[in-house]
């Protein structure tokens, strides 16, 4: 086979010569001419949430200078992320969250997949636990809710059971318990010889979000004060642990967009610094042990783009607090799927939102990474939905090969310019709530809570119109879905299992714990772990740590409320699926064609797909010319809700007589028309329609009022 010589010319020169460049100039005269007069600014740029801009062409001229400027992989201030190259085909952790709420079960399931790809721990402990309770203290509805039920060290031993906790890194997620569960692992860890500075992952937690959630059983200011033990044992012990934890998980839970989420994020890593500070750890002291955990979205370019910038930003606040040391100012990244775009409706749809989502963590650099199975809001998820969502992150490190690249998304003039438009936007909201004192103080006032529910019902309007599309949710839903499976509680245990684990608390040794604040770190951590050892149970370690004589009372506040974007939708369903049970003609819903086929398809397959949302059993007939076959038609499927289906002109004729008759005769439907409201529909008004679904229609309230003229039917 030959080879070209070195002096051959290579295709890209010969292409060039082919299609010489063009000026940005000349490109735009040749845009504004084909626009007509059209205003560029609202024909050719579009607006994203938390006012970003998309331009319809970017060149090299948009790059910036400064942090946002070119720099290298691995170099400050990490645009490009924090490792130098290529480390392996997946070089982020595979850490994968365990629906178990029995130790042996968890222990199980972690072994198994453990042996298929997942290369991290991530114990999660249940709502008892992160609140600081267990079986014997917490509410029957708490214990093995969305995640792991621990009472102690016993539980903990067989949740890890042939385990190395050195090849292995742990994440810990347990609330107002870290301190005690983090004093757990350690004792463990002493047990089987495990060297301490071995053991590397996030033994932490976010005070601020733990102390505004639901009853924790520690102040904010006891949590912190945890934080900071941990942080000064880790420092002497184990300087591979990250124990400071900053998530931005209730703010984009509450409906956040990318800007203010991150914003509040950066706000609560300053927050965590300035807190850690008074309790005598300076911010190069703390660098070494922050992790940040990030929701990701269905957006992808977004999220690429908010990965990015929070490593810039984050180097940036940490030159501005004098940390001299390069490496340290490098951000760690876990990044989880997040719950807000999960649906039970069409729930197969979930894996094609996670996959995106972990695209754009693989593209982002992230540094560990859980992706949610599509099954998991359903009560029964199985282990084919955990498989599956391990083996998003094994395709895309082996099979795309994203690991095999340094910031896959580098030099993409798109991508770069939102960085920058991203990271810019949420420096103006990190100084705003900086300068209501901080994020603990804006928290207090409100002011966090008003920007998140401002962001959040700007949000909920733009999927109530599907401006902002849901495959399965607001667009392209199956009619009628099927409801296979009942609401996940998070939960797979039963009343036996309840009672025994309530047996164990009861039976368990009130933890005999005394510490002296005075005492260096690893001599106060041994003596929770040694209180842990005596059969201290774990509501009893953190009843004892919470009880410090040196600890701060502080207030508490409540975080932005949390909901899902399918859940309006899924209740527009769940109704219909319930008036279906008292009479299935009420959610019979026919698609009445006016005029010619050609011309209104378009409109039809629109309006079908509204009817669709709220699960209607939606049947089509043929396109009428005249009023009676028309009408004919319709009486034969005897259905509930007729929609008019023509178009403008047709409707003051065809559609009038069509819509009187259907009015006047015996089972009168619910009449609807396809189309914007104008003065071409009056007619349909003094006919009896009643409701125009369009392009832009809310249609969580349209046809949330045809199910209450349904309901009352």
């Amino acid at each position: 086979m030959s080879t070209a010589d070195e002096t051959s010319p290579r295709t890209s020169d010969l292409l060039r010569d082919d299609f010489p460049s063009v000026e940005t100039a000349a490109w735009r005269r040749e845009v504004d001419r084909l626009l007509k007069g059209a205003p560029f600014d609202k024909a050719m740029i579009a607006s994203l949430a938390g006012g970003l801009e998309v331009q319809p062409l970017h060149t090299a001229a948009d790059l910036a200078d400064g942090i946002w400027g070119a720099s290298l992989p691995g170099q400050s201030p990490f645009l490009r992320g924090a490792r130098a190259g290529a480390s392996g085909p997946v070089p982020w952790l595979v850490a994968q969250e365990l629906a178990a709420a029995d130790a042996g079960a968890f222990n199980l399931a972690l072994l198994h997949d453990l042996e298929r790809g997942q290369t991290a721990i991530n114990l999660r402990l249940d709502a008892a636990g992160r609140r600081g309770l267990d079986a014997g203290t917490a509410p029957p509805h708490d214990v093995g809710r969305d995640g792991i039920s621990i009472g102690g060290l016993v539980d903990m031993r067989r949740a890890l059971a042939s385990v190395d906790l050195a090849a292995c890194p742990l994440l810990l997620q347990a609330g107002a318990a870290t301190l005690p569960v983090a004093a757990m692992l350690a004792a463990i860890a002493r047990e089987r010889g495990t060297a301490l500075p071995l053991l590397t992952g996030v033994w932490g937690c976010d005070p601020l979000a733990v102390a505004g959630g639901p009853a924790p059983a520690l102040t904010i200011d006891t949590l912190y004060d945890h934080v900071a033990l941990l942080t000064r044992w880790a420092a002497a012990e184990a300087p591979g642990l990250c124990t400071i934890v900053v998530g931005d998980g209730p703010w984009h839970e509450g409906g956040a967009d990318a800007v203010l989420s991150l914003g509040l994020l950066l706000a609560g890593a300053v927050a965590a610094l300035r807190e850690l500070e008074e309790r005598g750890l300076d911010p190069a002291a703390c660098a070494p042990h922050v992790a940040f955990q990030a929701s990701l979205d269905t957006d992808f370019f977004l999220d690429i783009a908010r990965l990015r910038a929070l490593r810039v930003l984050w180097s940036d606040v940490l030159t501005a607090c004098g940390v001299e040391s390069t490496r340290q100012r490098a951000a760690w990244i876990h990044a989880r799927t997040g719950d807000r775009m999960l649906s039970r409706l069409d729930p197969h749809t979930n894996l094609l939102r996670a996959t995106t989502a972990a695209m754009a963590a693989a593209c982002g650099g992230v540094d560990s990474l859980h992706v949610a199975p599509w099954d998991s809001l359903l009560a029964r998820p199985g282990g084919a939905g955990r498989r599956l969502a391990r083996n998003v992150q094994l395709i895309l490190g082996h099979e795309c090969r994203f690991g095999a690249v340094a910031d896959p998304a580098g030099g993409s003039w798109y991508v770069e310019t939102l960085t920058r438009q991203l990271g810019e936007g949420a420096w103006a909201v990190l100084r705003q709530i900086e300068a209501a004192g901080g994020l603990r103080a804006a928290l207090a006032s409100g002011l966090v809570g008003s920007l998140v529910g401002e962001a959040a019902r700007r949000r909920t309007a733009r999927l109530a119109r599907a401006q902002e599309a849901r495959v399965g949710v607001n667009r392209y839903c199956a009619a009628r879905p099927a409801n296979d499976d009942d609401a996940a509680d998070g939960c797979d245990c039963n009343t036996e299992w309840l009672a025994e684990r309530r047996a164990a608390a009861a039976s368990a040794t009130a933890a005999l714990l005394t510490i002296d604040p005075r005492a260096e770190a690893p001599t106060q951590l041994r003596a929770v772990g040694d209180a842990a050892v005596r059969g201290g149970s774990l509501a009893s370690l953190v009843a004892a740590l919470g009880s410090r004589p040196d600890a701060i009372q502080g207030a508490t506040w409540t975080l932005p409320p949390t909901g899902r974007d399918a859940e309006p939708f899924e209740t527009l369903v769940a109704r219909a699926t319930l008036l279906a049970t008292r009479d299935p003609r009420l959610v019979r819903a026919h698609c009445l064609c006016l005029g010619d086929a050609a011309r209104t398809g378009p409109r039809l397959d629109f309006a079908r797909g509204c009817l669709a949302v709220a699960g209607l059993d939606i049947t089509v007939g043929a396109f009428h010319e005249d009023p009676g076959a028309a009408v004919a038609e319709a009486r034969a499927r005897d259905a509930a809700v007729v929609l008019l289906v023509g178009l403008d002109e047709s409707y003051p004729t065809l559609g009038a007589a069509t819509a009187s008759l259907l009015a006047g005769g015996p089972r009168p439907p619910l009449l609807l028309a396809a189309g914007r409201p104008s003065a071409s529909t009056e007619p349909l008004d003094r006919a009896g329609v009643s409701r125009y679904l369009h392009l832009g229609s809310d249609l969580v309230a349209e046809l949330g009022a045809v199910l209450d003229t349904l309901g009352g039917a």
